[in-house]
């Protein structure tokens, strides 16, 4: 087991932590000071029914988010382009600002992922930040250095253009 997967931290709906007695390895930070019971004023910790955490880079902690946007994938044959669609159908949430939402090209994997990343103010726990993400692969006939991507309140669009074929003109 990695050292990443072993600063993972589940709570329970009333925020007790069952992991907190388990160590997986002999890393010298625990969670086990972190692990009590969720505070009322942790509106948006309280909401989820497990939480997980995982310490960033640049310090603090990461929460994942349960809330996902919907997500509507098509092909346009005419535009010769695939389009994926991320409905928010009552705008992001309020938790979300729109810089904080990125869109990362894995040209290894084929793969785009829009990233969503917020600091938590409402919250007894000290440097906690909310994060969703949303993965899909790149088709094998779209070209990677021209996908793009822009908000337009209701819905986020990531647009991948086919690669033209070269017999055509």
């Amino acid at each position: 087991m990695g050292i990443f997967e072993s600063h993972l931290l589940l709570l329970d709906p009333v925020g007790n932590c069952p992991q907190a007695n388990r160590r997986t390895n002999s890393h010298p930070s625990t969670f086990s000071s972190s692990c009590s019971s969720v505070n009322s004023s942790d509106h948006t910790l309280q909401k989820r029914k497990r939480v997980i955490m995982w310490p960033r880079e640049d310090g603090g902690y990461f929460v994942k988010d349960n809330w996902q946007p919907w997500v509507h994938v098509e092909r346009l044959f005419e535009e010769r382009q695939y389009r994926i669609l991320l409905l928010l159908p009552n705008g992001l949430p309020e938790w979300y600002k729109k810089e904080g939402i990125k869109m990362k090209i894995d040209k290894k994997k084929r793969t785009v992922s829009l990233v969503g990343e917020s600091q938590e103010e409402d919250t007894r726990y000290k440097d906690v930040w909310l994060r969703f993400q949303n993965d899909f692969p790149i088709p094998e006939d779209c070209d990677m250095e021209k996908i793009s991507y822009d908000d337009a309140g209701k819905f986020i669009r990531i647009q991948m253009p086919i690669i033209p074929n070269k017999t055509q003109s």
